[in-house]
């Protein structure tokens, strides 16, 4: 659904709690049909990863404004319940430990930031080649038009 956010400058974690409040508000207060959005009526959803077209990852602080536009396709994961490990402790998303602090040490802080830098600079080179790759396939018809010119 289309979600506006103003001039952007809120982080990708307001946007990710945002929209989980949206979704439920829109959650039915009364009866549950068969189709309908089943939420229990005292639930939490949280986001446990925003990505988009072109990046699987925006961290949590970021700015809205610095990675998007108006307009683009943001993918919001949210979750009422966590997987659990061999201990049964939650597995948390990357972008959950990051936005809500969740550390077993202060170590783990650095790497987990080191490991979203890793991402986003891999997101980042992929948008670019994919931005480029689009803007020659725009430019080509013009340069061979201004060859031919040159040529003849």
């Amino acid at each position: 659904f289309y979600f506006p956010v103003g001039n952007g400058d809120n982080s990708f974690k307001w946007f990710g709690l945002a929209v989980s409040q949206r979704i439920l508000a829109r959650a039915p207060k009364g009866e549950i049909y068969h189709r309908g959005l089943s939420i229990g009526k005292d639930s939490h959803i949280l986001p446990v990863n925003i990505s988009g077209l072109y990046s699987s990852f925006y961290h949590p602080h970021a700015s809205v404004n610095e990675y998007l536009k108006d307009g683009d396709t943001v993918i919001v994961d949210l979750r009422e319940t966590f997987e659990l490990d061999e201990n049964s402790l939650p597995i948390l998303s990357l972008y959950y430990k990051i936005a809500f602090c969740v550390y077993n040490d202060p170590d783990d802080k650095y790497q987990l930031e080191a490991k979203a830098n890793e991402i986003m600079t891999a997101d980042s080179v992929l948008r670019y080649n994919k931005e480029h790759q689009d803007h020659c396939k725009k430019v080509a018809p013009m340069l061979l038009e201004m060859r031919s010119i040159l040529k003849g």
